[in-house]
């Protein structure tokens, strides 16, 4: 597995496996391909952008696209963002990812603490909730920060710190 810098093509295909189901998404709505081709150069092809994306290949696969986003340089702190190709999900890819992302944030990046929220109303909670685990995080959950299709849902906010890169997989 290997991060590599996302093209134009891999961008357009996260955009199709994003829209598959905007349930779990800060923003629920569907992206068109221009806001995505402006997503691309906007913040990927920006060098100054405050986000860094990768796509995660597996040979000539490309399963998954995560990022540290929301980067606070001064308090070294970012979001961690993951959506996994549909066609692998269950496969263990999410998991791998995410020390993929934690050890080039922790590592590279040098920063202190990468953050996530996961929505209740996601198929993905109960991976959040694992990883949190596995790794050693802390979670907490904030009520009725979502609303989806005339609900509010409580959403699970977690984190890791530095110190969790010794719970990586080698």
């Amino acid at each position: 597995m290997q991060l590599r810098v996302p093209d134009k093509k891999v961008v357009e295909w996260v955009r199709r496996w994003r829209n598959e189901d905007i349930s779990c998404m800060r923003t629920p709505y569907q992206i068109a391909e221009e806001m995505q081709q402006n997503f691309y150069q906007d913040v990927i092809c920006n060098r100054d952008s405050r986000h860094r994306y990768w796509a995660v290949w597996e040979g000539d696969d490309c399963i998954a696209f995560g990022g540290l986003t929301n980067i606070q340089w001064e308090n070294r702190i970012a979001e961690i963002s993951l959506i996994v190709n549909p066609n692998h999900t269950g496969k263990g890819v999410g998991r791998n990812v995410v020390h993929l992302l934690l050890k080039e944030g922790f590592g590279n990046m040098n920063l202190q603490t990468i953050f996530g929220e996961c929505y209740m109303c996601s198929k993905s909670i109960g991976f959040w909730r694992r990883m949190v685990g596995e790794i050693k995080g802390y979670m907490t959950s904030l009520p009725r920060h979502k609303y989806w299709q005339g609900e509010y849902y409580d959403s699970l906010y977690f984190s890791f710190d530095r110190k969790c890169l010794c719970n990586l997989k080698k």
